[in-house]
Formats: C-alpha cells, sequence, structure tokens
C-alpha cells in the first residue's frame, strides 16, 4: 500500500495566501473599513450589501446602512479593498422602496466566502455551471434575520441559479435552477424549492475547511495564477472536483430529473 506524503509547507503557504487574499476582500472587511474609516453608528444597522461580478470575491462592495441624520434616513458607501468612498445619503430605498428591515452587524455570522462555498456545493449538485456570483444582504422579511442571496452566472451572462442561506445559521432557505435545451436559448426547465411539490430543504450548517475555489469552468487541471491589483502574483491550486461545466452542454439536461407536476 502507498503512504499517504504529509501536505508541503509551500502548499499550506499558498492555501494561507490565498485565503487571506479572499477574506480581504469580504462583506465583513468591506464593514470593517467603514468602521475604521467612517464610525460605528454607520454599520450598526444595515440596509443592504451588494456586489456583482464575483470569481468569486466581486471588486468593490455597495453598502446601505441607517443614518438618522440624512433626509432619507440612509447611507451609502462602495468599498473596495483599498478605500472605503462615502456616496452620501442613498435614494435607493424611500419613498417608492421601504427596506425589508435593519440588520445588526453582529448577527452576520456568515461571510460572504462561506456564502459563495455553499452556492459552490448546491451548483455542484444541481448540475448547474457557472462563471461569476452576484451577492446580495439584507433583512429577511418580518423577522430580524440577514439573508446572503447569491445569484450564479453563466459565461453568457444569464442567471442559472440563485439560492438564499441564511447569515446567521448557514441553512439553505431556497434553491432555484434554470435548465436550457441543447442549442436553444429559451429555458426549458426551472427548478424551484419553494414551488408545490418540491422535497422540503433540509437545515444543514456548512463547516467551512478550505478556501473557496474559483468557479470558472471548466477547472484546469494546472495551477492557475491570480494577481491582486497592489501585490505579488499568488497560485491557487486546481480543487479536486471541479465545478460542473454549464448546462448549456446539453449534458445535464438528461440527468436532473424533472419537476413534479402540481395535481
Amino acid at each position: 500500500m502507498t503512504s499517504l506524503k504529509p501536505i508541503s509547507s509551500t502548499l499550506v503557504a499558498i492555501l494561507a495566501a490565498t485565503t487571506t487574499v479572499l477574506a480581504e476582500n469580504s462583506a465583513k472587511t468591506a464593514l470593517d473599513m467603514i468602521l475604521d474609516r467612517h464610525g460605528e453608528p454607520f454599520t450598526r444597522n444595515i440596509v443592504k450589501i451588494s456586489a456583482t461580478g464575483g470569481i468569486p470575491v466581486p471588486q468593490e462592495w455597495t453598502v446601505t446602512t441607517h443614518n438618522p441624520n440624512s433626509p432619507t434616513l440612509l447611507h451609502q458607501f462602495v468599498v473596495n479593498d483599498r478605500r472605503a468612498i462615502d456616496e452620501g445619503a442613498s435614494n435607493d430605498f424611500y419613498p417608492r422602496v421601504r427596506p425589508t428591515g435593519f440588520v445588526k452587524r453582529q448577527d452576520i455570522q456568515l461571510d460572504s466566502i462561506d456564502a459563495f462555498q455553499i452556492l459552490n456545493r448546491e451548483a455542484q449538485a444541481a448540475k448547474i455551471g457557472f462563471d461569476s456570483v452576484n451577492y446580495m444582504l439584507r433583512c429577511r422579511e418580518f423577522s430580524t434575520e440577514p439573508v446572503w442571496t447569491l445569484s450564479a452566472v453563466d459565461a453568457q451572462n444569464r442567471i442559472a441559479g440563485v439560492i438564499d442561506v441564511s447569515a446567521q445559521t448557514g441553512a439553505v432557505l431556497r434553491k432555484t435552477w434554470y435548465y436550457e435545451a441543447q442549442g436553444s436559448r429559451l429555458r426549458e426547465r426551472i427548478v424551484d424549492s419553494a414551488t408545490p411539490g418540491q422535497a422540503p430543504i433540509t437545515p444543514t450548517t456548512p463547516t467551512r475547511t478550505a478556501p473557496a475555489p474559483l468557479p470558472r469552468n471548466p477547472i484546469s487541471s494546472q495551477p492557475t495564477t491570480r494577481t491582486d491589483r497592489e501585490g505579488p502574483a499568488i497560485i491557487v491550486q486546481p480543487q479536486p472536483q471541479p465545478i460542473t461545466p454549464s448546462p448549456a452542454s446539453g449534458s445535464a439536461q438528461s440527468e436532473v430529473p424533472d419537476v413534479i407536476p402540481v395535481e
């Protein structure tokens, strides 16, 4: 029997560096930057945290928070890996749209990196491929629970799936996947866990054991190199189980069960 070799110190250093880079651009880190540069009151009650184009980490976050001194009651910041930019009063909600609620910073237990790992796991199980992720954290309706909504975006910039995850417990609250026929641009099948006839979701609490993989499909067998805007290049080792290629290839259609019709 061939004995397993221990992980080399070089690989440990690479994984540690990768985790640090991801953490430096997470949603919680964005809140920390607002706290340090603009004060604690701006992070006390959060309306929304959002970002687009995460691979898996987005380049910048938009954070909307409560500000009692603002004429609109809300304030907005744009945060990247270097700065927290004060955008002033936010007009995204009142008077046209009421916020669903206000999230306490200490109630956000699940960071964006952990939410991405859950999306990645669920997408693999559903045989859904994606190229980037859009993030949104908000308050769940009629409660004080923060909820992550992650949208998986394919190579054609279309939504391939959406999941809702509790930012307190990590439980998956809802999953929606979009499948299409081979050679067709029209969706052929929608699988939504909230529709009648679907099996109920069994809540699970995730455990974070490794850095989040890059979602580009398919993943090469060779290490990839990513360079931050400021800093040395970082080698990211490929994951042993790559994300399933995009269902546009037609392989997912035959393997995904049909939606159970409502009688």
